[in-house]
């Protein structure tokens, strides 16, 4: 029960860093699909500023001018070659991105799913462990009435003291809670009784 915190808190962290990474994925997603939707718009702007100008080309009465406008249509023919390339380097990626976000997505549900389900197992261990919690209270409360106070309130300083240990086996003249030598002088009274 102690360390089911840290563990549900570690279990969290798992759950989140796959959430991000999916939150991430679509993210690029969605950029990349808006940068596409962008350039498309700038295509458009430049298809229809081109058509403008091919139309005005025709009213034009000197050369040069006729010679400056197809150079102006030249220029944004060249513009909207470079963005369709771009679109289709972003479309390519797309391709690409498209199914990273729906692994990410599906490691997501697989975290989330792992999550949920040791957070079930954890509550159902939590009240396993209140039910021997209680049986055992009960147990200890029907033989603390046979042990003598003043060895029982040894014992529960002990285990105030040794962090829910109130008794140990001695190895030698070592504690085996503790690590820690018995005096000489103790070890004789435990040997006495």
């Amino acid at each position: 029960l102690a360390r089911q915190p840290s563990e549900l808190a570690a279990r969290k962290v798992e759950f989140d860093k796959a959430t991000g990474r999916a939150q991430a994925a679509k993210k690029l997603v969605l950029d990349t699909r808006r940068m596409i939707d962008a350039k498309n718009i700038d295509v458009r702007v430049l298809a229809d500023d081109i058509t403008k100008l091919e139309k005005r080309q025709y009213e034009l009465k000197s050369i040069d001018e006729v010679r400056a406008m197809q150079h102006q249509i030249a220029d944004r023919k060249a513009k909207d070659q470079k963005l369709q390339d771009a679109i289709l380097e972003l479309m390519m990626a797309l391709d690409e991105l498209e199914p990273q976000q729906k692994n990410a997505e599906a490691e997501a549900a697989t975290a989330l799913e792992s999550f949920n389900r040791f957070v079930a197992q954890q509550a159902a261990f939590k009240e396993k462990a209140i039910a021997a919690n209680s049986d055992a209270d009960a147990r200890r409360v029907s033989l603390v009435s046979r042990i003598e106070p003043g060895l029982m309130a040894l014992y529960d300083d002990g285990r105030r003291h040794g962090n829910g240990l109130g008794l140990s086996a001695l190895k030698g003249d070592i504690c085996g809670g503790c690590d820690t030598a018995v005096m000489p002088q103790t070890l004789a009274q435990i040997a006495a009784g």
